[in-house]
């Protein structure tokens, strides 16, 4: 199969400014790039002048917690915006790898139980979706929360022993392929058992992302400890949870500054950005501290009890209710897509009394899509060379009991017409950011750049208005084929 796209302003990925250009796609590579005459095609695409791009690397995807990777595997909700190619095995949490077989790990976020685990490993993992036949490329980092769970049964306290257990067990899938390591600072118990795994990563020459969340810190302290934590070490750092969110605009700000300084020194730091105003989160979130590390059914339980409701509604001061709604609730379908104050006024109590009932008919099942981003805030952080840029999706659809995001199944082409109306960035610099940038940033081989002998994975995106005109996965046209994505592992360690 053949594809040559005619006449479009080649954006390469690698910052370079665009220029004209035809290319050239054959048997899903890049065949050739420049004036392109007498050259016959199966197909062939007018570019009218169009950008055309590498596919865009989402670096921050959660379509393997919902397991959406196996009840929708097209993943449409990401190649409609040009996204090519997904980064899962966030916040701690992976599907692989799992010591005792199963992925018990991610039940606070999805059911699991209709889904057949036949892998324990990395290499076994990504072999199975091979077969699988996703339609978007996808990688992983290793979660290093569900290998811990494994091995110390959930124990808060681990010993030398085990933590030497767990960084072989993540060693092991950094060698089959993982693209690096996930966990979030309340995962660990202590700040020398986080040190121990920048220093693992460091010494495998992966990505660590550590989140904040849950850090009784504010966004600038945490930042600071990690990267003090990473001095003296090559370790790339993704600090996940600097968010311009609303209420928190100096913390933000001195946050983004700590990480700008850090990188003057050394450019290995990053922190995460997505370009719409409504976060994707679990209903767990609004759980009271103290409940942060309970099962769904023992926290269901103890929110039935005056304590912890109490302790919830001390934490909750400040929350504007109005502007949460529900993305799904599992077994409560009728109540996808209805805002809390609706869902407070149809069961007649307050938007707190509405959000307590809902974690227990959900059982913690629910997902939320909170709007709550400081749009200044949002605009200026979309330009910091220190961000990557993320649809923040589990990759769910509409229907079924669920109520997609839609925010952020625009969220690339809602960048690019943010950054570039107000003058924020270069086209070369925008699209650097969501190609080239992160490929090279997690050491992703041939994507993110268009190049002969690469593969083809190409958007085509509007001149005037940045709207996604075709998206193209391993040579195979959205829409018109079925595409086949590929499993992205590195191939350095």
């Amino acid at each position: 199969m053949s594809l040559l796209i005619k006449g479009v302003q080649v954006v390469d990925g690698t910052g370079k400014e665009p220029f004209k250009a035809d290319v050239l796609v054959q048997g899903g590579f890049i065949s050739s790039v420049g004036e392109i005459r007498g050259r016959k095609a199966d197909q062939i695409i007018e570019g009218l002048g169009h950008f055309l791009t590498p596919g865009f690397i989402d670096v921050h995807n959660r379509s393997d917690h919902s397991l959406s990777i196996f009840a929708d595997p097209e993943q449409d909700i990401f190649v409609r915006q040009g996204v090519t190619t997904i980064i899962g095995g966030q916040q701690g949490f992976s599907l692989a790898p799992v010591v005792y077989g199963t992925i018990e790990s991610v039940h606070r976020f999805a059911d699991h139980t209709g889904v057949n685990t036949n892998w324990n490993t990395v290499r076994e993992f990504l072999d199975e979706l091979e077969r699988f036949r996703l339609g978007i490329n996808f990688g992983t980092l290793a979660g290093y929360a569900n290998v811990r769970g494994d091995i110390t049964s959930g124990r808060k306290l681990i010993d030398k022993k085990e933590l030497q257990v767990i960084h072989k067990v993540l060693r092991d899938a950094i060698v089959q392929g993982a693209l690096g390591i996930s966990l979030q600072m309340d995962q660990v118990n202590t700040r020398g058992e986080l040190s121990e795994t920048l220093r693992l990563a460091d010494s495998l020459g992966v990505v660590c992302t550590v989140g904040i969340a849950g850090s009784k810190e504010g966004y600038a302290k945490a930042a600071k400890e990690i990267i003090d934590m990473a001095k003296g070490s090559k370790v790339k750092v993704i600090i996940d949870g600097v968010t311009p969110a609303r209420g928190s605009s100096k913390d933000f700000k001195e946050a983004v500054a700590i990480i700008k300084g850090a990188n003057k020194k050394d450019d290995k730091y990053r922190f995460l950005v997505q370009p719409h105003g409504a976060n994707e989160i679990h209903i767990r979130n609004f759980l009271p501290k103290v409940l942060e590390h309970a099962s769904p059914r023992e926290a269901v339980e103890k929110m039935r009890q005056v304590k912890y409701i109490n302790a919830a509604k001390k934490e909750w001061q400040g929350i504007d209710f109005r502007s949460i709604r529900v993305a799904s609730a599992p077994t409560r379908h009728f109540l996808a897509g209805k805002s809390i104050v609706e869902i407070a006024n149809n069961w007649g109590s307050s938007y707190i009394d509405a959000m307590l009932r809902l974690m227990e008919l959900s059982g913690l099942k629910a997902t939320l899509i909170h709007e709550d981003v400081n749009a200044s805030l949002l605009r200026s952080a979309l330009s910091e060379e220190a961000a990557l840029i993320t649809a923040n999706s589990d990759g769910s659809r509409s229907g079924g009991g669920v109520r997609a995001n839609e925010e952020a199944a625009s969220a690339f082409p809602q960048y690019f017409r943010t950054v570039m109306s107000e003058g924020l960035v270069s086209i070369e610099e925008a699209v650097f950011k969501i190609s080239g940038a992160p490929a090279k940033f997690f050491g992703i081989p041939y994507r993110g750049i268009i190049e002969e002998g690469r593969p083809a994975d190409l958007v085509i995106l509007g001149k005037d208005d940045y709207g996604i005109r075709e998206t193209v996965v391993n040579g195979e046209v959205y829409g018109q084929q079925r595409l086949e994505g590929k499993v992205v592992k590195r191939t350095r360690h």
